[in-house]
């Protein structure tokens, strides 16, 4: 799936953590992507 804006995704599977990167991102979408494909999301 791909989210508008976003030019670029890391993820460190052994922390769970993924920084987004990108220009006028929109979180919603971005946790709806992520949710998508059945992960979970926590913010800092």
């Amino acid at each position: 799936m791909s989210v508008p804006g976003v030019e670029d995704v890391s993820v460190d599977l052994l922390s769970g953590i993924a920084d987004v990167s990108g220009k006028h991102l929109d979180d919603e979408a971005i946790i709806a992507a992520v949710e998508s494909i059945g992960f979970d999301i926590h913010r800092k």
